[in-house]
């Protein structure tokens, strides 16, 4: 058992180093339209990688801090969590020094009453550069993307040409071709710059305000907050400013209703990979922060450690598997079987004999001896006892010797024994 646990333990070593040699290695995902993966951003960073950009994926703040140099590109996504003062304040002087931030908006409920202090909190971090986030229950939100045709990416790849590229006059039918809903595109938001439009797939029932986006401004309004930057694009709809990109300082913002527009199911609909393109064109380098909290403790050490928990969780159940004790078949009780306790005596002393408990067999017998000699004058002395024994049984001191202190090889040998004890017994 020793061997095989050793052997055991020396595969996993082996095995848990393979692993993590593996592990050190690039790995590009492969994403496919109608492919699931467990990444959300697995397809925006095959891209990345084939525009030869560095990405590096965050997931808590603990990683982010301290910030890299203004040359790394940062994309933070919020889930209706914030970052402690002294780090909002950091991200802040961050950007306004050169930096980029892409990030996503945390909105205010508009359904409901906001004092000047709600607002002002809400999102510190976006207010400070002048920006408030709305949410219109009424509005609809963004429908979902159909799912891929019954033949795949091919068909939809050969769809898109025919309708989109070959027939480019009817973007009615190219929409419709590729959302499954001719009045999708109403609700699509329009990036527009010096090298055309963008048409983007944002969330419509989220406006964002600027103060720039406005031709009057009440300077008592929370909502649309005094800053030192300033608009230099925006995407909207026929409704709603859905992004917006911002020059803060020396640095700029691209602040977005959400940034799902980056995941896989969406990153090839419309324009989204062109965005991305046009955001990172100057930067070599792109931190994907993913979550701005630190995450469980079980998580974040399944994440760091999962070879060496697996390996341990497997050596506990070698170990538990070797401990815990196993009975053989359990037999059920009859009235027709014979009880006879000599047959369990005779059972149990072939059991000791064979699991070598020689001496436990011979224990009763020379206990009883010893307790008969302690009857005579001298019988507790161990030096005086053998010569007491020789006396009253008239044995040799060879043989009394022997039947307290051998300890039989073979049956022959233990019925010899058994013989000379019970005679010293009935003789003491």
């Amino acid at each position: 058992m020793k061997q095989s646990g050793k052997t055991i333990l020396l595969t996993m070593l082996i095995f848990g180093a393979v692993i993590l040699l593996w592990r050190q290695f690039e790995r590009v995902p492969i994403v496919q339209h109608d492919s699931p993966t467990n990444q959300p951003q697995a397809a925006a960073m095959q891209l990345l990688h084939s525009w030869h950009k560095e990405s590096r994926r965050i997931i808590s703040s603990a990683e982010l801090f301290p910030l890299p140099d203004s040359s790394v590109l940062l994309i933070i996504e919020r889930h209706q969590s914030r970052l402690p003062q002294w780090q909002q304040q950091a991200l802040i002087d961050w950007v306004e020094s050169g930096g980029s931030l892409v990030i996503n908006a945390l909105p205010i409920d508009e359904s409901k009453d906001q004092s000047t202090e709600d607002i002002i909190n809400h999102d510190p971090l976006l207010y400070h550069f002048g920006v408030t986030s709305w949410h219109y229950p009424d509005v609809d939100g963004r429908p979902a993307l159909p799912l891929p045709v019954a033949n795949g990416v091919a068909v939809l790849d050969y769809g898109f040409r025919r309708h989109c590229l070959d027939s480019s006059d009817d973007m009615d039918e190219c929409t419709a071709f590729l959302c499954g809903e001719e009045r999708a595109h109403l609700q699509y938001a329009w990036l527009n710059d010096s090298d055309g439009a963008l048409q983007l797939d944002l969330e419509p029932s989220i406006d964002l305000l600027h103060r720039d986006l406005f031709e009057e401004v009440d300077n008592s309004d929370p909502s649309i907050p005094a800053s030192n930057t300033s608009v230099l694009a925006r995407a909207n709809n026929e409704t709603h400013d859905l992004a917006l990109q911002l020059a803060a300082g020396a640095g700029e913002i691209w602040l977005f209703t959400s940034l799902d527009i980056f995941s896989n199911d969406r990153l090839h609909h419309l324009d989204h990979a062109a965005l991305l393109q046009q955001i990172s064109a100057d930067k070599p380098q792109i931190w994907w922060v993913q979550s701005i909290n630190v995450p469980p403790l079980s998580q974040w050490l399944w994440q760091r450690g999962w070879p060496l928990i697996s390996a341990l969780a497997l050596l506990l159940l070698i170990f538990l598997w070797h401990k815990i004790p196993r009975r053989g078949v359990i037999l059920q009780a009859s009235s027709l079987q014979h009880q006879d306790f000599t047959d369990h005596l005779r059972a149990s002393s072939a059991l000791l004999w064979r699991i070598g408990q020689r001496s436990e067999l011979l224990q009763p017998l020379r206990q009883q001896v010893e307790r008969a000699l302690l009857r005579h004058p001298g019988g507790a002395d161990p030096e005086r006892r053998t010569a007491l024994a020789m006396a009253l049984s008239g044995l040799s001191e060879e043989q009394v010797k022997r039947a307290f202190d051998e300890l039989p090889e073979n049956e022959t040998k233990m019925v010899e024994l058994v013989t000379l004890l019970q005679h010293l017994r009935a003789s003491v």
